[in-house]
């Protein structure tokens, strides 16, 4: 056993505890921290690789670039040396320089030295996407000319969510989580660690004059708390200020208050009460005016990762978000919007490694008014974004200046605000359009954007918008179009989706209502397979809803097979490809809908006199009001009985909550006539037959049967006959 004098003992023991104490901050995430001691620890004993490794990584963390650089380098020309980290950081170095094409070299690498089922390599896969996107934008000129905006306003922690003031140009508010924040250092559960903690948000303003911006300041009254502040937005008129707060980072509500009179001190803030909701993953609200807000969520049924929403309030109340659809949404994150002046252009940012050169990147879109759809996003270029994420751009009222927050390597520290000053003013800043915004101008079959007015939107002026005599109907048509397919592939198609995204959003927008999906086909096959499978593909767009989230309950889907075609599927003995086309759809009926303020119109297959046919009408008038229907099967698979082809009008039905397929025939519309049928089939060995009352095509359910008998006299004789079973 060697025996070391005490002092230096101690001394041994004091070293490897500095050395414990930087590597706990850097598995942590704290590398300033970590630098600080990792400094320390390497005055008195040299530095193996590992712990070079970490000095590098903790230095790139932090923004010192070139200390990174020199390790890095130093560490790379070792031979013994293997560690991976080495050229995951050289490539990220490299990237963070906008040397696109040796950082894909270096990602390459790294994607070489690790295992085969490293976690990382779909991350550094899309890093490769992102360089080769930069590549190109190496290519294209600038937009503006950035800067940062210094050290009184930024720090080397986290300065972001930057806003414009709505009453003095050269004034914003901004959100940071700093030293001195109230709430200090909290954990990821919201409570405090002094140790490995981090910041809670406040919010702030500052000042430029002469050039120069002044010191941040927090704002005052009772704001700024324990708890987590985000500044959000003002309201119209610049009275009122939008904050989200909360115990965690993102776990929170969105709060209200105004100014006072005298200055800017706020009264004891409220709820904000808004279908905004973080608990589904909602974010980054923004207030286009006081009757639409954009804003970021994971919420079920987008198109993966955050997507965009748009929500409208109509007569005091936010009606249900909607997704703003696959051109500006992907399976990445859409977040952080911004929506012009005149209402068409969109700015965003994205994490697409298809479009993206960083991490998040600024992309702009614009409403097309003869299309009625988002154009294709367009990356803002690299003097806007960077290596890192690059989000919260907003333009100043005079399109020549937009604020945004940006991770880029040559800032503070984490994230800093930054300023672009472009070359040419933004013309969507300079006048509102007519109608106000890409709202009024949404086509219904793309996506059900709002049915009734738009309420008391108000144009912007001074960016945050004012009143204005505009005025809209109070109630809108909506035309529901049926699905056409050629085969079972191609029922959830491209604009058959677009379909099935309006029965989706008025499913949403109206809670009482349900859905009856009608499925019809040409005359390929035996009737009841034809009949199974029509009512398999009404189950596939019945899915699709239910999947945004709808109760499948409210949902019934029918399979008539080709009992009611619209057109001739035959022409002279010879197939008819056009009319067996008009026959394979799936038709939307909403029943309940009469205590609705909702005007439907359903659109009617375009049918030439020589070949029309009167079947499909025939149903439509058959399912009307009141009429009857005898069941004779339920089954979980496809019932397969010759009376199905000798019987009238048989179908199946379900309803999605349910696994029983029904087996119904005829449409009586009298009980007396049902009765006399079913007791023929009970002749034939149905004799578990039983009679269902329908109202306009929706079984009616027998608590409520008494509440119709007034309107429909005809059920007093179904109700006294099941009273006696």
């Amino acid at each position: 056993m060697i025996l070391f004098p005490l002092g230096l003992q101690a001394q041994a023991d004091s070293v490897a505890k500095i050395k414990k104490q930087a590597e706990t901050y850097f598995e942590k995430g704290k590398y300033s921290k970590a630098l600080f001691y990792f400094n320390r620890y390497i005055k008195v004993k040299k530095a193996d690789d590992q712990t070079l490794s970490k000095i590098a990584i903790a230095s790139f963390h932090t923004n010192d670039l070139n200390n990174s650089a020199k390790i890095l380098k130093d560490l790379a020309a070792n031979e013994k040396n293997n560690d991976s980290n080495v050229i995951l950081y050289t490539a990220k170095l490299l990237h963070a320089q906008q040397r696109f094409q040796d950082a894909i070299l270096y990602y390459k690498k790294y994607l070489a030295a690790v295992k085969e089922n490293d976690s990382s390599k779909r991350k550094i896969r899309d890093e490769i996407r992102r360089c080769a996107v930069g590549k190109k934008l190496l290519l294209s000129g600038d937009l503006a000319l950035v800067e940062n905006l210094g050290q009184n306003v930024n720090t080397s922690y986290d300065e972001f969510a930057p806003v414009q003031s709505p009453n003095y140009s050269q004034k914003i508010y901004f959100s940071s989580a700093r030293s001195g924040s109230k709430g200090g250092l909290r954990n990821n559960e919201g409570m405090k660690d002094n140790e490995y903690g981090f910041y809670n948000s406040d919010m702030y303003s500052c000042v430029q004059e002469q050039g120069a911006w002044s010191v941040a300041e927090p704002m005052g009254g009772a704001l700024n708390t324990n708890k987590n502040e985000r500044l959000i937005d003002f309201n119209v008129d610049g009275s009122a200020l939008y904050f989200f707060k909360g115990s965690k980072k993102n776990r929170g509500d969105i709060f209200i208050d105004t100014f006072s009179n005298n200055s800017e001190e706020l009264k004891m803030p409220v709820v904000y009460q808004t279908a905004i909701n973080t608990e589904k993953g909602d974010k980054m609200a923004y207030f286009y005016n006081d009757s639409l807000v954009i804003f970021s969520s994971h919420r079920k049924g987008g198109f993966g990762g955050y997507d965009l929403y748009a929500m409208v309030k109509q007569n005091d109340e936010w009606l249900t978000p909607f997704n703003l659809g696959p051109k500006i949404n992907s399976s990445y994150d859409e977040v952080s919007p911004f929506l012009s002046y005149n209402g068409r252009v969109l700015y965003f940012s994205s994490n697409d490694s298809r479009k993206s050169c960083g991490g998040l990147d600024v992309f702009t879109a614009t409403y097309d008014e003869l299309l009625n759809e988002w154009s294709m996003p367009k990356n803002l270029g690299l003097a806007i974004n960077s290596s890192e994420d690059d989000d919260y751009f907003r333009l100043t009222k005079d399109g020549k200046r937009a604020y945004f927050s940006s991770k880029r390597k040559s800032g503070f520290g984490a994230a800093d605000l930054y300023v672009a000053y472009f070359k040419a003013e933004r013309k969507e800043q300079a006048k509102a359009s007519f109608p106000l915004t890409f709202i009024q101008l949404e086509n219904i079959e793309e996506r059900l954007a709002i049915a009734h007015s738009f309420g008391d939107i108000k144009k912007r002026t001074g960016g945050v918008g004012a009143p204005t005599d505009e005025e809209s109907s109070s109630e809108q048509t909506i035309t529901i179009k049926p699905i056409y397919y050629d085969d079972d592939r191609d029922v959830l198609n491209p604009e058959n989706k677009k379909k099935i995204a309006v029965a989706t959003e008025l499913l949403k927008r109206y809670p009482n209502i349900k859905l009856l999906l009608y499925s019809h086909s040409d005359k390929e096959g035996t009737l009841p397979f034809n009949m199974y499978f029509s009512i398999k593909r009404a189950e596939k767009v019945a899915n699709d809803i239910v999947a945004a989230g709808l109760d499948p309950k409210r949902i019934v889907v029918m399979g008539l097979g080709p009992l009611y075609p619209v057109a001739l599927d035959e022409i002279n003995g010879a197939p008819n490809p056009m009319g067996r086309k008009l026959n394979r759809r799936i038709e939307f009926k909403f029943v309940e809908t009469d205590k609705q303020e909702l005007s439907l119109e359903y659109e009617e297959p375009i049918v030439s006199k020589f070949q029309a046919v009167d079947k499909g009408e025939y149903f439509k008038r058959a399912t009307k009001k009141l009429f009857y229907k005898i069941q004779i099967a339920s089954t979980t698979q496809m019932f397969d009985d010759p009376v199905l082809d000798t019987q009238p009008d048989p179908m199946v039905e379900k309803r999605i909550d349910k696994t029983k397929y029904h087996y119904t025939i005829g449409l009586y519309r009298s009980f007396s006539t049902a009765v006399q049928f079913q007791n023929e089939l009970n002749r034939a060995g149905f004799v578990n037959s039983k009679i269902i009352p329908y109202l306009d095509g929706y079984r009616v359910p027998r608590f409520k049967i008494e509440e119709y008998i007034e309107s429909y006299p005809d059920l007093q004789k179904y109700l006294d006959y099941i009273s006696e079973y």
